[in-house]
């Protein structure tokens, strides 16, 4: 059994994608909903920290889910005196941009092969 789950770990292991990459994911899933519910685009990176998704709340965690946001154009971050504010890229907003920034991996599903026999 154990040989089965190592097998199956290394074989799905690459398709997964890193945490860091989730969280980000998650993060830009979750403003961009937040955002158009409540009508706004932009909040603050205490209301996130404190309010948003689990794997985020971290600071490390947060900082880097940020960053690789904003390196793919989803968001700013915006300085207002001493407050800092995470602003959705309107494009995301409205309808107008892909919501695909390419930064996940294309997932290949294996098939299973047919039956012989069953075309």
């Amino acid at each position: 059994m154990t040989w089965h789950i190592y097998s199956a770990r290394a074989l799905f292991g690459p398709l997964t994608l890193s945490r860091e990459a989730a969280n980000a994911a998650t993060l830009d899933r979750w403003l961009i909903d937040r955002c158009q519910m409540e009508s706004v685009d932009s909040f603050s990176t205490r209301d996130v920290l404190t309010g948003g998704p689990n794997g985020t709340r971290k600071r490390e965690d947060f900082d880097r889910a940020v960053e690789i946001r904003a390196a793919h154009g989803r968001l700013r971050i915006a300085q207002e005196g001493k407050r800092r504010r995470l602003v959705v890229n309107p494009a995301l907003l409205d309808g107008t941009a892909d919501d695909d920034d390419g930064d996940a991996p294309d997932v290949i599903v294996p098939t299973r092969p047919q039956p012989r026999g069953v075309n």
